[in-house]
Order: C-alpha cells, then sequence, then structure tokens
C-alpha cells in the first residue's frame, strides 16, 4: 500500500511508521521519494577515479527498511543501517550500475554527487556500500537502467509512505491504517 501524501503528517512521520509496527498484518513501513512506477529523478554523478565521466542514474532517496518493504534482493555488501552514522552519505546501487559502468570492484567506488560540487565538504563523496539485484522500478516494457539508493534522512518528510501488509485479513489491516492515518 502506498501513500502518496506523506508530507502532510510532517514531523509525525517517524511516529506514524512506528505506529505502524503494533498492527497485526504490517509486515513492514518505509518512506521514500519514489516508488516503482513513479520514479523521483534522474541525476548525474561523477566517479572517483574517473572525473572526465558522467553518469547518470535514477535516484531514490529510502528508509532503513525499504528493502524489506520492497523485497528487493541484496547481491552483495549491506544496505544503511543506524550502526553506521556515515551511511547518511553512502549509496546502494542496482547490479546494472555495475555491469554499465564496468564496475571491477563496486563496494570500493565512490561516486560524487555532482550538483553539490561547490561544496568543498568530503559529503560530495557517495560510498557504494551495497548492490542489490536488478528490480523493475518503470514500466515492465522498459529495461532496467543503472538505479542509485540514498538514504533519507528522518526529517526528510516528503514523498511517498509505503506499507508492506499481509495478504490475509487485508480490509482489518487496512481499517487500522487508516484510523492511524486520520
Amino acid at each position: 500500500m502506498v501513500i502518496t501524501r506523506a508530507g502532510t503528517i510532517g514531523p509525525r512521520i517517524k511516529a506514524f511508521k512506528e505506529s505502524m509496527k503494533s498492527i497485526p498484518g504490517v509486515i513492514s513501513v518505509s518512506a521514500s521519494t519514489a516508488v516503482p512506477g513513479h520514479n523521483n529523478n534522474n541525476n548525474g554523478y561523477m566517479m572517483e577515479g574517473r572525473a572526465q565521466e558522467t553518469f547518470l542514474m535514477q535516484t531514490k532517496l529510502g528508509g532503513l527498511r525499504l528493502l524489506k518493504t520492497y523485497d528487493i534482493k541484496l547481491d552483495t555488501g549491506r544496505f544503511f543501517s543506524q550502526a553506521f552514522p556515515t551511511d547518511q552519505n553512502a549509496c546502494v546501487v542496482n547490479q546494472s550500475v555495475v555491469k554499465q559502468f564496468n564496475l571491477i570492484n563496486p563496494l570500493a567506488t565512490r561516486f560524487i554527487n555532482a550538483r553539490s560540487m561547490d561544496d568543498s565538504s568530503a559529503n560530495n563523496f557517495m560510498p557504494v556500500i551495497g548492490v542489490v539485484k536488478d528490480f523493475n522500478f518503470e514500466s515492465l516494457r522498459f529495461k532496467i537502467t543503472p538505479y542509485v539508493m540514498r538514504f533519507k534522512k528522518e526529517g526528510n518528510n516528503w514523498g511517498y509512505i509505503t506499507v508492506r501488509i499481509m495478504p490475509k485479513d487485508i480490509p482489518n489491516t487496512m481499517e487500522s491504517i487508516e484510523k492511524v492515518w486520520g
């Protein structure tokens, strides 16, 4: 289930997600700036050691439970974790990034956020901490292209909330979710 007006609950988004955990039938909840079929944007990045090239990737900011909520499979490395504060500047890419950009050792790769090149801080670097198996984030008619997931900070409340629910007793689960939302 996708809630398209995540920003309307403002700073209460964390409390909303926590409340969802207590509802029987809810498997996982995550906030993100894009959902399959509704992409956020296609950004240009640079790569450390390959400064003469620009790499275009669909970009999504996502929370800690994004993989579980969408059942996205990790190929190598890991996903974002609260145990690593530096993950706020890290990224996770799909297998298409590895293939199309010829990454020999993806977990040793650092992309550079080209939009923030004016800022000389080290936060421009986005180390790749994980690679996920390719998944369809657009229509099934389209070829899967390079995709990067960046960490969505808790205060960044625009976008979507996705609630993964169990297939049994959907009406009661939906009613409970709607009550919390209200």
